[in-house]
């Protein structure tokens, strides 16, 4: 039996498999993942293993912006240190789940759970997987991986003003007017963003609802947005995106 651990936190990897090694000496660990880039790049190229145990959050997003991109029909074991309170929703869905720290009984209920499950009890999975991941989108992501020189930091979602492309790069752009390179397109970053705060005005800018400072009509129906801060670019918004757009605003 085959198994992927994805987990932000080295020593969390190494102690989660030497409990599963203890509990099922000949099961194998192929890979052990740390972020959602390294996971999804992974998953992407190999699906030879049997189950997934995953931690929630993650050093540059959480583990639900895994799920968006790449189909895993692996069973999956999410690892969370959310509280009893925030569990409530895995619960709900009846994911299989281990509360931090992971206790060795629990780790072993998890395990004879998987191993008894049917294919019926897969596909009820899949579709409670998709449930959490609609609650994910509706909530969106929360914080950004940007790099700033040769050094990470996390930006918060309530600190961007707008996100844009120029010749195969992707943008931050923080409230502050600092420009940040992210290592995401548009469209991954589209799949993930809360939709109440942020549109994707066009093919170049995915914008947040307070960094509109004034909206004016352009020639054909389209709209001229002014951003804060000050875009370099003209951000226009298509006749085809027009009234989607003004309904957006005008929540």
């Amino acid at each position: 039996m085959n198994y992927v651990i994805i987990e932000d936190e080295f020593l969390a990897a190494q102690l989660l498999e030497k409990k599963i090694k203890e509990i099922r000496p000949k099961w194998r660990c192929i890979a052990k993942l740390e972020s959602v880039v390294e996971a999804t790049t992974f998953l992407n190229e190999s699906m030879h293993f049997d189950l997934l145990f995953c931690d929630i959050h993650l050093s540059d997003g959480n583990s639900f912006e895994i799920f968006e991109q790449v189909n895993v029909i692996q069973p999956v074991i999410f690892t969370t240190a959310f509280d009893k309170y925030a569990i409530e929703a895995f619960k709900v869905h009846s994911i299989h789940y281990l509360l931090k720290p992971i206790k060795k009984n629990q780790l072993e209920e998890a395990i004879d759970k998987f191993e008894s499950q049917n294919s019926t009890d897969l596909n009820l999975q899949h579709k409670r997987v998709d449930a959490l991941l609609q609650d994910n989108r509706e909530k969106g992501r929360s914080r950004f991986l940007v790099k700033k020189g040769q050094n990470m930091r996390i930006v918060p979602a309530e600190e961007i003003a707008y996100f844009y492309s120029s010749e195969g790069l992707t943008y931050l752009i923080h409230k502050s007017g600092e420009k940040l390179l992210i290592n995401e397109t548009l469209e991954q970053l589209e799949a993930v963003l809360n939709t109440s705060e942020f549109f994707r005005a066009n093919r170049q800018y995915i914008i947040h609802i307070s960094s509109i400072a004034e909206i004016e009509p352009y020639f054909k129906g389209k709209l001229f947005v002014h951003l804060i801060p000050k875009q370099q670019t003209d951000c226009v918004v298509s006749q085809a995106k027009a009234t989607p757009f003004k309904e957006w605003v005008n929540v």
